[in-house]
């Protein structure tokens, strides 16, 4: 009975013990904790990555993190080589690696391969680091002011020092720590972790000089609070920022300079719909409900203008020739019918419908699914 007790208590012991180790694995290191979690509120770490910081970062989990950030700019990115590395064919991350090559964020070995489950030096995530930071921000001049001093800077690669020193200066690389003459000590060859990694990509997300390029700023918008039906009131807003990240950059910025315009009317925004008022009772709404991409357009049938800022808006991102075809013959069976829906592929549908109170009317709804 004792000996079954003792084993007992050995168990639950043993249970307990790989349960704190387990624990302690999950959460980030006392350094990094408060920009994890900023970097977790601020959308740019994949859920896959909010656990484990201490592991030694994977070159395609960088790709990941990159592409977060990159994309967060909503910055298109066209893939024009479907294969540009041999040994990342059929990995579960090939797509994301395709993207970052063709953004211009990574590059291979020279050798046809990428290596994508190597891990990274520090040294190699400077380099990596800087890259992102060309392509976020084309008109920033990737330059050093001084001629910093670093402990161990003899550890360095002659071809990582230009980058290295590029990050110290601007906050995005601290160093692990200071020797007894107070010089930085960055231990360039060490393999990043989870944590660095992303610590580093959240303080350039962070860094307005080298972002400010992709910032909307603000948007004049109706009060819904103080306006009233005889007067509306306005107010200045950024959520056009989040609406930019959800819905699409390009046509943010476009709906921005619009609603600079006298003739049109920023009526609502969030971070995932918007309606702007446009002249002779029309309007044009976007939104994303359920992960599809909704384009609507309530217009006069003869309002030419209604229509050209429809297309306009919707060419930002589409650019389909079928679907502006398939939107004149939408146009004709509404001539003829109240209601009717074109399927142009899996992708795109538009649908169409006169309006029962307003003659004259019609409303068109373009769904973009994923």
């Amino acid at each position: 009975m004792g000996r079954m007790m003792k084993g007992s208590i050995i168990a639950v012991l043993c249970l307990i013990f790989s349960m704190t180790v387990a624990h302690g694995v999950q959460e980030p290191s006392q350094w990094a904790v408060t920009e994890v979690e900023s970097a977790i509120q601020a959308n740019i770490i994949p859920e896959q990555f909010q656990n484990n910081y201490q592991q030694n970062i994977k070159r395609h989990e960088y790709v990941l993190l990159a592409l977060s950030i990159y994309e967060s700019t909503s910055k298109r990115i066209e893939v024009t080589k479907q294969h540009p590395f041999y040994d990342v064919i059929d990995h579960p991350y090939e797509e994301d690696i395709v993207k970052a090559y063709a953004a211009g964020l990574i590059r291979g070995n020279g050798d046809g391969t990428f290596n994508p489950d190597g891990e990274i030096t520090r040294q190699e995530i400077a380099s990596l680091v800087v890259h992102l930071i060309k392509n976020l921000n084309s008109s920033l001049e990737v330059k050093t002011e001084g001629v910093p001093i670093y402990a161990d800077q003899e550890m360095i690669a002659p071809w990582a020092y230009e980058y290295i020193a590029y990050c110290y200066e601007q906050g995005i690389i601290k160093g692990t720590g200071m020797d007894s003459q107070g010089r930085p000590i960055i231990n360039p060859r060490g393999k990043a972790t989870r944590e660095e990694a992303i610590v580093l990509l959240y303080r350039l997300f962070n860094n307005e000089g080298i972002m400010h390029e992709n910032s909307l700023g603000t948007v004049e918008v109706v009060d819904p609070i103080r306006s009233l039906e005889s007067q509306r009131i306005f107010m200045q807003t950024d959520l056009i920022q989040d609406f930019a990240w959800n819905f699409d950059k390009d046509i943010a910025r476009h709906v921005q300079q619009l609603s600079q315009e006298q003739a049109y009317t920023l009526l609502t925004i969030d971070e995932t719909s918007l309606i702007l008022e446009l002249p002779q009772q029309a309007s044009l709404s976007l939104a994303i409900v359920n992960d599809v991409r909704l384009y609507n357009l309530s217009f006069l049938f003869y309002d030419v203008q209604a229509e050209k800022i429809f297309k306009e808006t919707v060419s930002k991102r589409i650019e389909q020739q079928s679907l502006w075809t398939a939107y004149e013959q939408l146009k004709e069976q509404l001539k003829v019918q109240e209601s009717a829906t074109i399927r142009i592929d899996n992708r795109y549908t538009l649908f169409g419908q006169k309006d029962e109170v307003v003659e004259n009317m019609y409303h068109i709804e373009l769904r973009e699914n994923k």
